[in-house]
């Protein structure tokens, strides 16, 4: 099985614990501070937005919260507010929240590094750019609505997810960028928790990485494992097979083994359960939509309609049988479907994603429709 041993899954089910071990080990990281008291993060999160009114913070459930732990504040106000609904009421993460972690926000662009280790040899693996935000940066109208339906009328955050889609490879993670990565975060932090930890860990790691405008970064979170949506669009562009990869990982020997990559493109796109069109006669409180609360149950029509070269993810949907006895597939969650298509070019990529993806429907569906578009 390629993943690390129980041990060493602290590294994503602690965002504290991770932090303090990375500035340990002196891995870049931003000025942090951990809490288990509410009013003491408070006036924590007071003192820093004084400091610097211009800066932000971010605020993150110490446990997993199913890639929702991590909100952005822009003032004061919004930071009590997050900070008492995380700690206090209502607990949308239950025990993942009763530590929490504040950080100052970081400027400069995002990136999601993934590496390979066998406990010895670390290697770079290919990587992805991927969109986290529920809604493209101009739907200004659609951000507002959701957070008035989600109970926040006086935040204009645009909301993190799982994941709305991304493409691969990356567009600007060029081998200079990735050596100094290799040299300053995951071989320090790979050697030094085996040094404190006494484990080694085996599998794949992603760095939740902030790069600054002199392409310097600083660890932002940990997982340990492939990220979602970027397996998606990675995985199928390499071309060394996956189980000898995954048993030479296993086995401590990956400088034996190759990393080979395809040139081709791809891009996925992410269906999520947005918000369900009411009728006149629809009953109860309407649902912000996934990252916020929603519909499932709604019956997903036009799959078969899919390019067969066209690969289908399936997030959050089973089989089940409709009125009439049919069997047909349904939504179980928030993130429905991710839909990856392949091309000599972005662009050509991203056209056959978008065409195909329009030829599926449910209830509520709603996508991004940027993915890629920057880049072409």
């Amino acid at each position: 099985m390629l993943g690390p041993k129980r041990e060493a899954t602290v590294l994503e089910s602690s965002k504290c614990q991770t932090k303090d071990l990375l500035k340990r080990l002196n891995v870049p990281i931003p000025p942090y501070r951990n809490f288990s008291d509410p009013q003491e993060a408070k006036e924590y999160a007071r003192q820093r937005c004084a400091e610097d009114p211009g800066m932000g913070l971010v605020i993150k459930a110490d446990g997993l919260a199913a890639g929702k732990g991590s909100i952005l504040c822009a003032n004061q106000e919004e930071a009590d507010s997050v900070i008492e609904r995380i700690m206090v009421s209502p607990r949308p993460f239950g025990q993942a929240g009763d530590r929490i972690e504040i950080e100052d926000r970081l400027e400069g662009r995002e990136l999601m590094f993934f590496a390979l280790s066998d406990g010895r040899t670390v290697r770079a693996m290919q990587s992805a750019l991927d969109y986290k935000q529920a809604f493209s940066p101009d739907e200004e109208v659609a951000i507002r609505l959701f957070n008035r339906l989600a109970g926040n009328p006086n935040q204009d955050n645009n909301p993190n997810t799982g994941g709305m889609g991304g493409f691969s490879p990356h567009p600007w993670l060029d081998e200079e960028l990735t050596e100094r990565i290799m040299k300053k975060i995951a071989l320090p932090t790979l050697r030094g928790f085996k040094e404190i930890s006494g484990q080694e860990y085996r599998g794949v790691i992603y760095f939740g990485l902030m790069i600054s405008e002199d392409r310097e970064p600083s660890v932002l979170e940990i997982n340990v494992r492939l990220g979602d949506p970027e397996a998606e669009v990675i995985l199928p562009r390499l071309e060394t097979d996956f189980y000898q990869l995954s048993r030479a990982v296993v086995e401590g020997r990956l400088d034996e083994v190759p990393l080979q990559w395809s040139d081709d493109f791809c891009l996925g796109v992410c269906a999520i359960s947005g918000r369900v069109v009411k009728t006149l006669t629809s009953t109860g409180p309407e649902r912000p939509g996934y990252p916020g609360e929603h519909y499932t149950n709604m019956p997903i029509r036009g799959l078969e309609r899919v390019d067969p070269e066209v690969i289908v993810y399936h997030n959050g949907t089973a089989w089940g049988t409709d009125s009439a006895g049919n069997r047909r597939l349904y939504t179980t969650g928030g993130r429905v479907f991710t839909l990856v298509a392949r091309g000599r070019s972005l662009a050509q990529a991203r056209a056959r994603a978008y065409e195909n993806i329009k030829r599926v429907r449910f209830n509520g569906i709603r996508y991004r429709k940027d993915i890629g578009l920057g880049y072409i």
